[in-house]
């Protein structure tokens, strides 16, 4: 039956009227407007006809886009169609045009309308977009000219529509808007060029303009630079000006010839910072010390040279150092029992000055005293080991002999700065820490030996290998320009084509953690220039017994024993938690709480007071589970020892009201966690919060600044920084500077020398659910 003729055509027929169908349907899209339907009118066809309704097609052309004209052109531009639109077209007449033959290209026109369509409506967005996109403005401070605000929308936006338009040029469909994306292409691309100089001569002009317009100083010694910045600053300010008038920022960015104008003055102030460069570098080679500041700092050092105060305020960073000599003369002179003498001699003067330490003294006097105590337990014990080998002293630092830097590698905590320093401290040579980051460059490197070689100081270079190994290439090079002129005993020599003093006494000295994240591998002619110096796990009992001597206990030995036992018992018996540190750094927290402690209540018995610290500073960190085994060995280490922990009333009662205000329930374990919080902070200035999300870390609007204006902030109050989130240790390294002990800036995200110290009173607060811990905290 499938052969017959009449089941052949009638399979033919139904088979042509699903392809016409189809090609019916596709012409129904919206992007196929009714304009161009050929009829009586001789070209545009009826919309109220019934077919158009029925069909749907009675749509307007997008911005006059009369893609309708290219479909129905097609469709009747041969020979054999004839048709005409009337109020009583039906679709089988619509049918009767033998659709089926043309289905592949009715779809590829479909298509093209489809695509062309869609580019049509990206460039109406485009269009509503950026007439309503306008800059923001705000005041500058001093003067009180408008200047442009960073939009971080403006940027975005622009950003995205550049690539919007750029795969647009890449349609093969663009023929009709070839003309509109190039204009928009144009716009958007000297939009983004212009707003890229504005906003970096803006951000140049704002900080010369305090220096030549707000310095006298620099007016004098730079004469011809500061006229010269007069005249951009009035051309400045007038663009100012015209910026506000024309606030739409394609409007604001096309002006004709605006890029050169603004390309032309970042030229000029480029000159101005090379002349206020190059009169800082004179300055510094007056007094290489300040090679160690950060220019703002030397130009707010310059700029206030009559108003000592001032400069002290800028130099945060003066640090007070005791320097005590050893005298053995009486045993060079051939008395035998000198050196027993003078060992009671160190014993007695120590008792003095523990009995001192107890006592009113402000926070200078008591550093000053605990150094003296610190360096003379360590004099002390050197003696009493010189009695008992009878041996003579000798002396130290080959790697300086070598003509070489000391390099000290291992873990944290491991004692590798404190060595460098208290080396220094020894032979009464000031030794300048540096926190090194991946931000550094071999400029800012280069500008500190500068200071170095000049000064006859040492540096310690800490987490040396966190700096990029193209960088460490460069510093190799500059490292043995130093070490060369001390070998050949240069007073002046050659450093990268500028001529400076030597003095030979400078040292270079760089630490390392290997293994950490974000490390690299030192090159070989950077390892040949230093002396490598594994650091081994200190002595933890002396150096505890050493600083509770420091904190003003007299029975030091036997508390440092016990101190020591319980870290080791609970390293060992207590479980694996992420934040869990039993190292120096937290030997060294309970320690300074122990000597408050100790202060705080004189008269009670030493081991009470040891046992108080390390039971209430502990506690908060350790998780439920571990808690009954932590009492246990206090209670074992500390038989018969009821302390009870030291309360703030008044605190507790203003937390309280801070709760009930805050809509919460006072309960006694989160009014405990509090009291913990604020006792951690006042011996450590970094504090990880740990615990699951919802647990109470933070709450709704907590707000994240930069440390560098809390810093300036005068007030004594403490100043909060709040990171919340979870700790990634790539990031927290960058995070290593400010948490150290130390509380050097160093070069976190900075290229400039080293800054100021964070002040007391600043404190960062890390929250996370868990991960990995380690380093300063």
């Amino acid at each position: 039956m499938k052969t017959w003729d009449a089941f052949v055509g009638l399979d033919n027929t139904v088979k042509n009227m699903i392809t016409s169908l189809r090609a019916v349907s596709d012409l129904q899209n919206p992007a196929i407007p009714l304009h161009g339907f050929p009829g009586r009118d001789g070209g545009a066809g009826r919309r109220n006809c019934p077919l158009s309704r029925g069909l749907g097609w009675a749509r307007t052309c997008l911005s006059g886009r009369d893609r309708g004209v290219l479909v129905w052109n097609l469709l009747f531009s041969r020979p054999q169609v004839k048709f005409e639109m009337s109020e009583d077209t039906v679709l089988a007449d619509l049918l009767q045009l033998n659709l089926h033959k043309f289905e592949d290209e009715v779809r590829n026109i479909v298509d093209k309308a489809v695509k062309e369509s869609g580019m049509e409506k990206v460039l109406k967005v485009l269009d509503s977009t950026w007439s309503t996109m306008v800059f923001e403005h705000e005041p500058h401070p001093r003067t009180g000219t408008m200047m442009l605000r960073t939009d971080e929308v403006l940027v975005e936006t622009l950003e995205d529509n550049q690539v919007q338009l750029q795969n647009l040029m890449m349609s093969k469909y663009l023929s009709h808007f070839l003309n509109e994306v190039t204009s928009w292409q144009q716009k958007l691309s000297t939009a983004d060029s212009v707003i890229s100089i504005w906003f970096e001569v803006q951000r140049t002009w704002s900080h010369l303009e305090s220096i030549f317009v707000g310095s006298e100083d620099i007016r004098t010694q730079l004469p011809e630079e500061s006229h010269k910045f007069d005249d951009i600053d009035k051309e400045f300010k007038a663009l100012m000006e015209e910026a506000v008038k024309t606030p739409n920022v394609v409007e604001a960015t096309n002006k004709p010839g605006l890029y050169e104008k603004l390309e032309d003055m970042k030229k000029r102030l480029a000159v101005c910072e090379k002349a206020l460069a190059e009169y800082l570098e004179t300055k510094r080679l007056a007094f290489p010390r300040f090679y160690f500041v950060s220019s703002a700092d030397l130009l707010d050092i310059l700029s206030n040279g009559n108003d000592p105060v001032e400069v002290a305020l800028t130099c945060t960073q003066i640090w007070w150092t005791t320097e005590v000599g050893m005298a053995f003369a009486r045993l060079e002179e051939g008395y035998e029992n000198a050196i027993k003498d003078y060992n009671k001699k160190q014993i007695s003067q120590l008792n003095v000055l523990i009995t001192l330490l107890i006592g009113n003294l402000n926070a200078g006097d008591r550093m000053k005293i605990m150094t003296i105590c610190t360096i003379d337990v360590h004099a002390r014990d050197v003696v009493a080991k010189m009695i008992t080998a009878k041996a003579r002293p000798r002396g130290g630092g080959p790697s300086l002999h070598l003509i070489m830097g000391g390099a000290p590698a291992g873990p944290a905590g491991t004692g590798k700065t404190e060595t460098t320093k208290d080396l220094g401290r020894a032979l009464g040579t000031m030794v300048y820490v540096f926190n090194c980051s991946e931000q550094m460059d071999y400029k800012s490197c280069g500008n500190i030996y500068k200071g170095l070689a000049q000064t006859g100081a040492w540096g310690c270079f800490d987490e040396f290998n966190r700096i990029s190994v193209e960088v460490l290439s460069v510093i190799a090079v500059q490292v043995k320009c130093v070490q060369d002129a001390i070998r050949a005993k240069k007073k002046t020599f050659n450093f990268l084509g500028e001529i400076i003093g030597l003095i030979p006494t400078v040292g270079i000295f760089i630490t390392m953690n290997p293994g950490y994240a974000g490390r690299t591998e030192l090159p070989e002619n950077l390892k040949a220039l230093f002396r490598p110096c594994a650091m081994v796990v200190p002595d933890f009992e002396l150096i505890c017994e050493i600083m509770l001597v420091a904190e003003g206990f007299l029975d030091a030995r036997l508390l440092a024993r016990k101190f020591i036992t319980l870290y080791t018992l609970c390293k060992e018996l207590l479980s694996k938690q992420d934040h869990y540190d039993w190292g120096l750094r937290a030997i060294k927290s309970v320690l300074v709480v122990a000597g408050s402690l100790k202060r705080g209540d004189p008269s009670r018995a030493e081991d009470q007071v040891l046992m108080r610290a390390l039971r209430d500073f502990n506690i908060p960190k350790i998780v439920t589970d571990d808690l009954p085994v932590f009492m246990g060995l206090i209670g074992d280490l500390f038989p018969a020892l009821e302390v009870p922990r030291k309360r703030d009333l008044n605190f507790e009662k203003i937390i309280k009201q801070s709760i009930v205000e805050l809509k919460l329930q006072a309960e006694d374990s989160f009014v405990l966690k509090v009291v913990q919080l604020e006792e951690l902070l006042q011996v450590r200035h970094s504090v990880f919060v740990i615990g699951n999300a919802g647990s109470g870390k933070s709450q709704a609007g907590l707000f994240s600044t930069i440390m560098r204006d809390l810093a300036n902030i005068t007030h004594e109050g403490p100043k909060w920084i709040v990171l919340d989130g979870d700790i990634d240790p790539m990031w927290i390294e960058s995070l290593n500077t400010v948490m150290d002990d130390n509380k050097v800036r160093g070069a976190l995200g900075l290229r400039d020398p080293p800054g100021p110290l964070s002040p007391s009173t600043l404190h960062s607060r890390r929250e996370a659910g868990g991960g990995a811990l380690h380093g300063r905290l």
